[in-house]
């Protein structure tokens, strides 16, 4: 069994020189195996650098099977997500480690080292009991613009030329779930420049992973927009300190899983707890929607192989069937502002992981003021 080494700082609150979307490459297969974090004493200081030479190093070792079950030497059991082809996570024995995958450029070619990680984190874990249960009816229809006469999802905004959707899913997906947990009591419009500006989890306008965002916003938190007002280009991060912040309590694959991810799944998530951030991929064809249930095309999987080509992140906010046509779809939100589509929103088909839609839905859980 290969064996694999990564370094993390323990419970540090900043990645130095780390980026989010980065150039890396590699797969489900180069993930599982064993793996030797090593640990270096850390702190809670959010300007302590992990890529300093690291000293009284602790090793722990775990190993990563399928489908996403990880265990260490001493029969501890959790489990781990790729998080995209990026890097990943491991959740095991109350701790979370996460890193992303090691490359270097040279000459404009970029190498991948799949079996070592960039200096990485690893925090205490919230551990919940898992609901196991799967629910044997749901409505036929839901949207959560329209729950019994109420509005629970936040307006249409507009991300302009700035590669940011990632960040206006997540922001849409915990301005809804506030509004739901508070019965609309609460109504924040959240921050999407914070994103662009100042998370290490990604490269501002030039895109990023809403999983890693909900990471942020659980590690920094995140303010209003009127605190931080949106300008769609990649500036410094300047937030003023009286400005209060938002936290996830947690964060996750729908699915549990980058992998694990299914129609079943998101739709289950999407009545229980509120509208989802998805991933798809955008053909020329989508920018002229205009009404009706879009398809382009259908992405079969055969053998179990997470990784689907994406490049748009957006939010489901309800799903439904055509009484005419019999065709199952969601329904989601953009952020190309209210002119777009059907004032803001479309239809697509739903089932068949269209355009990649089902494969890498995302889900944050909020923490409301008090």
């Amino acid at each position: 069994m290969k064996v694999n080494v990564v370094l993390v700082c323990a419970l540090f609150l900043s990645l130095e020189g780390v980026l989010g979307d980065t150039p890396a490459n590699c797969t489900y297969e180069d993930l599982l195996g064993r793996w030797v974090f090593q640990l270096s004493k850390g702190g809670l200081d959010k300007d302590v650098n992990c890529s300093a030479e690291a000293t009284d190093v602790k090793e722990v070792t775990v190993i990563l099977e399928r489908m996403s079950a990880a265990r260490d030497e001493l029969g501890n059991t959790g489990y781990f997500t790729l998080v995209y082809n990026q890097g990943f996570e491991v959740i095991i024995n109350n701790y979370k480690w996460f890193g992303f995958f090691k490359y270097d450029t040279k000459d404009g070619v970029v190498t991948s080292y799949c079996d070592q990680t960039l200096p990485g984190r690893v925090r205490p874990a919230i551990v919940t009991e898992e609901e196991t249960k799967m629910v044997s009816t749901l409505p036929q229809h839901w949207d959560w613009r329209d729950v019994n006469g109420v509005n629970y999802v936040s307006p249409v905004q507009n991300q302009g030329r700035c590669g940011s959707c990632y960040s206006f899913a997540i922001m849409g997906m915990l301005e809804a779930r506030i509004r739901i947990l508070t019965n609309n009591s609460q109504t924040p419009v959240l921050s999407p420049q914070q994103v662009v500006s100042c998370s290490k989890y990604s490269q501002g306008c030039n895109g990023g992973f809403p999983y890693l965002i909900g990471k942020y916003t659980q590690d920094f938190g995140i303010v209003e927009e009127s605190c931080l007002p949106y300008t769609g280009m990649d500036s410094e991060c300047s937030v003023p300190e009286s400005c209060s912040r938002l936290y996830t309590a947690e964060y996750s694959y729908v699915g549990g899983f980058y992998g694990g991810c299914s129609e079943t799944a998101m739709m289950q998530e999407l009545v229980k707890n509120g509208p989802i951030s998805v991933a798809f991929e955008v053909y020329p064809d989508f920018s002229y929607y205009k009404n009706g249930i879009y398809q382009h095309t259908e992405v079969r999987r055969a053998a179990f192989n997470p990784f689907e080509l994406t490049n748009h992140a957006v939010l489901v906010v309800g799903y439904g069937q055509c009484q005419v046509t019999g065709l199952n779809y969601w329904i989601v939100k953009n952020s190309w502002g209210e002119h777009w589509g059907d004032k803001g929103y479309f239809r697509i088909r739903r089932g068949s992981d269209e355009c990649a839609i089902e494969s890498i839905a995302v889900s944050a859980v909020p923490i409301p003021k008090l």
